[in-house]
């Protein structure tokens, strides 16, 4: 999905990086990192499954409308393969609902999806803000042969 010349890329690009780390509440609640809301000041904010790994990614509302308008443009209603995985990721979406405080509670079936039962890493990406159960993440980091990503990059000061 080509998401380039969306604002929210290029927002994501110019201004968020960094990784956050937060401890859920008791009632599981947290709140959306302030250097997110900055970016996307009045946006809405939509959580989603990654499909490959054992994370979560958090979209705005924007993108998410615009990247089901482009794909279900895609799909036959029918069932194929990519009807499916349109509704798989649809299903699985939840969208924030943050409190007087500005809290959130993550939907039990995400928590059990990530493995999220305490820490989360908001940790910034390209074009996602990913959210890792804390051990998750150190694993997903853990697997990385850095010096070989970084090569691939061709960015220079790595």
């Amino acid at each position: 999905m080509d998401i380039s010349g969306h604002s929210w890329y290029t927002n994501v690009m110019a201004y968020f990086s960094g990784k956050y780390e937060q401890t859920l509440d008791p009632k599981y609640r947290l709140r959306i990192p302030t250097k997110v809301r900055e970016i996307f000041p009045g946006e809405k904010f939509v959580l989603a499954i990654h499909g490959v790994e054992k994370k979560l990614v958090l979209f705005t509302k924007s993108y998410v409308d615009e990247a089901l308008a482009r794909a279900t443009s895609q799909a036959r209603i029918s069932d194929t393969p990519l009807s499916k995985a349109i509704e798989l990721w649809a299903s699985n979406l939840q969208h924030i609902e943050e409190d007087s405080q500005g809290r959130f509670v993550i939907a039990q079936h995400l928590r059990e999806y990530a493995g999220v039962t305490n820490s989360v890493i908001f940790a910034a990406g390209v074009d996602r803000v990913s959210v890792y159960a804390k051990e998750e993440y150190q694993k997903a980091m853990g697997a990385v042969n850095f010096a070989e990503a970084f090569a691939q990059l061709e960015i220079g000061g790595f």
